[in-house]
């Protein structure tokens, strides 16, 4: 949506003698209130929740379909969605203003450990008032197209496609998977191998030989449905 249209919009709510409330992103590793946050200039008009159970499906030659799906955990939720910044009125650089604060929760923290970006938020009114909508997050996608400058070539407009994911990898279930630091535990699913599990849980298929170490596994081939497996950090 253009700038004439999100203008447009905003009349016509001012004339109904509706003022918008403006969404805002902030910098949860930031706590001056003067720094650690920004407002959009035009709210959003669309936003797309993303939320992924992940199910494992394994043959099963009783069902009706010739397999069974397990449940493993919901892939962590996101909110997508194209924002407006827009400084004509005040000729400011729209790069200085917001452009920066955004592409900061894109960067690494000097210090973080573990390295990362900072956590950040996205707040609107009612929308994120619910228990879904409102959650910590990272960004994990950027997109900043600057459309108008002035003629010493400082923009003032830019269009930007954002999304905010949850930081954990998975999240939401206890059974079969944990991803608390303290103590990550998986419950083992008909079907599933250590050198799956491995995948799934280091990205490295191999890790099985770490896991049956840990657990101090016998016969990997022998892996029994229920059996509960430690999964500490590679060292």
């Amino acid at each position: 949506m253009g700038l004439e249209a999100f203008a447009s919009r905003r009349l016509t709510l001012l004339a109904a003698g509706t003022n918008p409330q403006k969404a805002e992103i902030y910098n949860l590793e930031k706590f001056n209130p003067l720094t650690n946050h920004i407002e959009v200039s035009f709210n959003p008009t669309n936003i797309r929740y993303t939320a992924t159970p992940q199910y494992y499906q394994v043959k099963n030659n009783d069902s009706d379909y010739g397999y069974r799906m397990y449940y493993t955990g919901n892939v962590a939720s996101s909110l997508t969605m194209d924002l407006l910044f827009d400084t004509t009125t005040s000729g400011d650089s729209v790069q200085e203003e917001y452009i920066d604060f955004l592409v900061e929760l894109t960067r690494v923290e000097e210090g973080s450990d573990p390295p990362q970006p900072p956590q950040c938020k996205f707040v609107w009114g009612d929308f994120t008032k619910g228990d879904f909508l409102s959650f910590k997050a990272v960004v994990c996608n950027l997109q900043v197209n600057y459309t108008y400058f002035l003629a010493n070539g400082t923009p003032i407009r830019a269009e930007v496609d954002i999304t905010f994911k949850e930081p954990d990898d998975i999240t939401g279930s206890q059974n079969p998977t944990s991803r608390s630091e303290a103590r990550k535990v998986w419950t083992v699913v008909q079907g599933q191998t250590l050198d799956w599990i491995a995948y799934q849980e280091y990205g490295d298929s191999s890790a099985w030989r770490h896991i049956a170490r840990v657990n101090n596994i016998q016969n990997p081939r022998a892996l029994r449905p229920g059996t509960v497996l430690r999964l500490p950090p590679l060292r």
